[in-house]
């Protein structure tokens, strides 16, 4: 092997190692990026979720009137009240009738002694 064979092989391994470390300098910054970037479309998502339960309180409350966001108010209340049901149908399924006995004290009938 002739030193400029030597020298030609030895710049071909260090322009590979010097591409391999510029290749995982870019993959780094571009996780970190889409790290920072979810995050913050996390906080963002976080954010509209509570302005809209704000506006939702208020339209509820009837403090804001908005004619196109009434409906959606309106069908958020019906499903409110039907997962409310399913509740209570899941809970007399787990308890059966003891915790619809538990709920109503004053449906509990006193047996005296005859």
């Amino acid at each position: 092997m002739s030193q400029q064979e030597s020298v030609g092989t030895l710049e071909k391994i260090g322009t590979s190692v010097d591409s391999l470390r510029i290749w995982m300098k870019k993959t780094w910054r571009i996780g970190m990026l889409m790290a920072k970037g979810a995050y913050i479309v996390g906080e963002r998502r976080r954010l509209f979720v509570q302005l809209g339960e704000e506006v939702y309180k208020r339209i509820a409350n009837g403090e804001l009137k908005d004619p196109q966001l009434e409906p959606l108010v309106q069908q958020l209340e019906r499903l409110t009240k039907k997962v409310e049901l399913e509740e209570v149908l899941i809970r007399n399924i787990r308890f059966g009738n003891r915790a619809a006995r538990m709920a109503r004290p004053d449906t509990r009938t006193s047996k005296k002694a005859t």
